[in-house]
């Protein structure tokens, strides 16, 4: 279980640092092109994006919801000169700590 853990600590870093990259996106990405870049984030081994399933659709649902589309390009085209709103960083950290305890209780 602790190796579990870490190894979804280590994909929400990839994550937040995926996060920290830049687009001009005029309207929202699709859900599906977002949780495609997310899972190449994680690895392409089928075991360890297995792992990261469960966490990286969380994420995904969370993150449409609440960031913004500019925030959602970023993350997808990882530019790393886009600064993040303080609203869509907000949004991040909530996403990451809701999903992070849902998966847990799902261990």
């Amino acid at each position: 279980m602790q190796r579990i853990s870490r190894a979804i600590g280590a994909g929400l870093l990839a994550l937040t640092v995926a996060f920290t990259a830049a687009a001009c996106g005029e309207s929202k990405p699709s859900k599906d092109e977002l949780r495609s870049a997310m899972m190449e984030n994680v690895g392409s081994e089928a075991a360890q994006a297995e792992q990261f399933e469960p966490m990286v659709n969380c994420m995904v649902d969370e993150l449409h919801a609440n960031v913004s589309a500019e925030g959602l390009r970023a993350m997808i085209d990882q530019d790393e000169s886009y600064d993040p709103s303080d609203e869509d960083e907000a949004a991040l950290k909530a996403a990451t700590e809701k999903c992070m305890t849902q998966v847990m209780e799902e261990m």
